[in-house]
């Protein structure tokens, strides 16, 4: 009898276990196209941070948005790109994390546009394997005294390689200073480049247009969203 009740008090033992036990999150998978995983957050809502950030994947391969992004301006714009084009998007960050305090932080970047121009690059957490995929790269990032901001600079030397042969169009955010120099920066640091002369500017006053400058934009440097197969051959695309 003893036996026959220690049963089904072991099997609802068991049963209240399994349903009060903790849950174990999978981690999420990374993209798997051109870009590669690198060190650094892949965030936009304020300060660069280091750590590791993913690829954020699309639908259409043809396209990778490379942005660096300090109080986040820059990263809303290179998400609506992403979106609009629904391709593979990645944030540059460096790979030790700026101060929090934000004169401090001017301070470093200063020091560090003085480094580069005396051929000292500074130091970024991320890296990409291949770039062989993608027709046009987008390269955004703010402008700091009136330069590249200086994680983006450091990529674009650390990869100049990589990026030869490439069509790249830049897009920044500023108070209100202009990007001319920061477009001749580009030129110097991918001299077998093709750095095309549509280049987007959006500046504090402009941030609420993002959505309509960025697709005009778009369409001005030829990059269209991509038409699934099985649309073009049911006749479904629209031009």
């Amino acid at each position: 009898m003893k036996k026959m009740l220690l049963f089904p008090l072991m099997f609802f033992a068991f049963i209240l276990l399994a349903v009060c036990a903790p849950s174990r999150r999978q981690p999420s998978a990374s993209g798997t196209s051109g870009a590669q995983e690198s060190s650094g957050t892949a965030g936009t809502d304020g300060e660069h941070s280091s750590g590791s950030a993913t690829l954020v994947s699309g639908s259409n391969g043809r396209y990778l948005v490379l942005f660096a992004s300090r109080s986040g301006n820059t990263g809303r714009v290179a998400d609506e790109i992403r979106r609009q084009l629904d391709c593979d998007m990645l944030e540059v960050v460096p790979s030790v994390a700026y101060a929090s305090d934000y004169h401090d932080m001017l301070d470093q970047a200063r020091e560090e546009l003085e480094a580069i121009r005396k051929g000292t690059y500074p130091s970024v957490g991320t890296t990409v394997k291949r770039f062989d995929d993608y027709e046009i790269v987008f390269v955004g990032y703010p402008i700091w005294f009136g330069s590249m901001a200086t994680p983006m600079q450091a990529f674009l030397h650390l990869h100049q390689s990589g990026l030869s042969g490439k069509r790249i169009a830049l897009f920044a955010t500023s108070g209100s200073s202009g990007m001319s120099v920061s477009v001749g920066e580009a030129r110097r640091l991918c001299p077998e480049s093709e750095v095309l002369d549509q280049i987007l500017l959006l500046t504090s006053s402009a941030l609420s247009q993002t959505e309509n400058r960025v697709g005009a934009w778009l369409r001005a440097v030829g990059a269209e969203r991509q038409v699934p197969a099985h649309a073009v051959k049911n006749g479904n695309h629209r031009k």
